[in-house]
């Protein structure tokens, strides 16, 4: 599998011989290549959290709908 992204004059590619990520392993690639693209770290967190952030937010909103915190 190979991600490039170019912008800027700048190319950043990502290439790996394993196939069949799963879709956080993608996510994570992604965020990789626009963080070397420069993209400020907050930035890319909050346009694309990543799995444990996605756990954290699910618990919250659980814990809410259950007890209304």
């Amino acid at each position: 599998m190979k991600l490039q992204l170019t912008q800027n004059n700048v190319t950043t590619t990502i290439e790996v011989k394993e196939e069949c990520h799963t879709t956080y392993e993608m996510a994570q690639f992604f965020r990789e290549i626009l963080l070397a693209q420069g993209y400020q770290p907050q930035s890319v967190s909050d346009a694309m959290p990543d799995e444990e952030a996605i756990d954290n937010i699910v618990d919250d909103e659980v814990r809410a709908a259950l007890w209304g915190n």
